[in-house]
């Protein structure tokens, strides 16, 4: 009889601790994630995605050449940052009539019948992608002139040149009398072996009134990979 007591005993003190081990446990018992179709505990901390996308194939990567496009940076001196004056000596800012194509300023030429603004990039860091075939440029710029009675006109040269300045392919836009709308020049090609510069000219040319009146404004030199 006595054996028999203690034997119940022992079976209600097992199943009281096993009870009581079961409800710390429950705390950690995992949890089916439908969604993610494994098991996962309360306490795990769900991790961030890793971005591991690849771009899409054919997609190009473009890197800007042309410094103070837009003519936005404030002048120097009267002068505009990173561009030369190659004809004329009033290249200057203007922000309205007619309003620039983007932001707050583009490119006048001021007074003068004829001017030339440029600047040149120097291209000789990727010499062996180019004499390989292998570098395209992209070039684009907005066009516009005051509108008037036999308006001026502006247009733009691109000229890729080789070490020693010899001029090895170009790009000329049309001439552009736009009195009402900006008008997008755009050349796409590689560049020939051997080519180490390429030089944009914006030029402007006066055929009424006193002012050289052709605008520029977006003037765009990328590398597409």
């Amino acid at each position: 009889m006595h054996k028999l007591i203690r034997i119940c005993l022992l079976i209600v003190a097992t199943w009281v601790a096993m009870a009581c081990g079961n409800q710390e446990e429950s705390q950690y018992l995992p949890i089916f994630d439908d969604s993610a179709g494994v098991a996962r505990g309360d306490n795990d901390k769900e991790e961030p995605e890793e971005d591991t996308e690849e771009p899409e194939e054919g997609i190009q990567q473009l890197s800007e050449l042309i410094k103070n496009g837009g003519n936005e940076m404030d002048l120097i001196a009267g002068e505009i940052p990173y561009w030369n004056e190659d004809e004329g000596e009033n290249w200057t800012q203007r922000s309205s009539n007619p309003a620039p194509f983007e932001m707050d300023h583009y490119f006048y030429a001021g007074d003068g019948a004829y001017a030339i603004l440029s600047q040149t990039i120097d291209v000789s860091d990727i010499a062996e992608e180019i004499d390989n075939g292998d570098k395209e440029f992209q070039f684009y710029a907005y066009l516009r002139v005051y509108n008037q009675t036999n308006p001026d006109s502006s247009k733009v040269i691109v000229q890729y040149k080789n070490d020693m300045g010899d001029i090895l392919d170009s790009f000329e836009s049309f001439e552009s009398t736009a009195v009402d709308k900006w008008e997008r020049v755009e050349d796409i090609r590689h560049a020939v072996p051997d080519t180490r510069s390429i030089k944009i000219m914006l030029i402007a040319n006066r055929n009424n009134g006193n002012n050289n009146d052709g605008y520029f404004d977006m003037v765009s030199l990328k590398t597409l990979k």
